[in-house]
């Protein structure tokens, strides 16, 4: 007796095996595969956001959200989780995206996060930072928000990047036009106010820690400062290079170390050497809002 109710178990198990594998597949991002070097690209108009290969220049989206009510804003890699952070407008959250089979959870739901979002960062201590309306936001490694100090008020900012010592930068328009270094209490360290009449419009540190800055304004332009913004100097003018370099909405360095800077009016991403000469132009989703790279 005790033969046949191990056979008749074993049947059962055969026939659920068996009707598993005939299910409808479902949808799935199963090679989705984000690699080093990979350029994460937000748009104003596709509202998902691309991976771009920059050997290939090959392209892929990342996400399926409803066009309707959402749009990915910015983009953010986690090196030592080894996930991308996805700000989702409209709905108003962050979500962590899987890098190889592209999977999604909620990473940040809350309520308070309730501005137009855009840049974010990761601080030495793992918590992360991002840009609002008016404002910029802490949470932790684990998604909840700090509160005591926080939210960092702040007109109109656009891209923030993590620096040593739990400290970051900020790039901002408005009427703050600088780029600035907090530390972690949001005390500014420095600032500059760069070229007159102009927004600082991305942001991002070098390996070496020298910042670079791109000025959106009457001549758009690329300038490479000091680490800590006591001296700086433009290698970029868009009046010498014509008509590739018109409206920059944001910048990241490459895995190569080079600046790669999204133009908002010829909907392409430009990447200069650190000297400031054109390397070349790379064609993506209309209206680029942000720009990440995976390293």
């Amino acid at each position: 007796m005790l033969f046949n109710m191990i056979i008749k178990k074993k049947l059962i198990l055969l026939m659920y095996l068996f009707l598993i594998s005939c299910e409808e597949p479902k949808e799935t991002y199963s090679s989705l595969f984000l690699a080093n070097g990979d350029i994460i690209v937000a748009s104003n108009v596709g509202d998902d956001a691309i991976a771009l290969n920059p050997d290939n220049l090959d392209m892929k989206k990342i996400t399926n959200l409803d066009r309707t009510s959402e749009k990915v804003s910015s983009s953010l890699w986690l090196r030592k989780a080894e996930r991308l952070l996805l700000a989702i407008d409209g709905e108003d959250r962050i979500v962590s995206l899987d890098p190889i089979n592209g999977e999604i959870d909620d990473f940040v739901t809350s309520t308070q996060l309730n501005g137009t979002l855009r840049g974010m960062a990761e601080l030495s201590n793992e918590n992360i930072i991002i840009c609002e309306s008016n404002n910029i936001e802490r949470f932790t490694s684990k998604g909840l928000r700090v509160t005591s100090g926080w939210p960092l008020s702040i007109n109109t900012p656009y891209q923030v990047f993590g620096l040593d010592n739990n400290r970051f930068g900020v790039c901002a328009g408005g009427s703050t036009d600088q780029i600035r270094i907090y530390d972690i209490d949001g005390n500014i360290l420095a600032q500059d106010s760069g070229p007159n009449g102009h927004d600082a419009r991305g942001c991002s540190v070098l390996e070496d820690g020298r910042i670079v800055v791109a000025w959106n304004g009457a001549n758009d332009q690329v300038w490479i400062y000091s680490d800590d913004l006591s001296s700086g100097e433009p290698i970029v003018l868009s009046s010498e290079i014509g008509n590739l370099f018109a409206s920059p909405s944001s910048l990241a360095i490459s895995r190569d170390n080079t600046i790669l800077v999204t133009d908002y009016t010829y909907h392409h991403i430009v990447e200069f050497t650190l000297a400031g000469e054109l390397i070349k132009t790379m064609g993506v989703l209309h209206d680029p809002l942000n720009i990440n790279v995976i390293k």
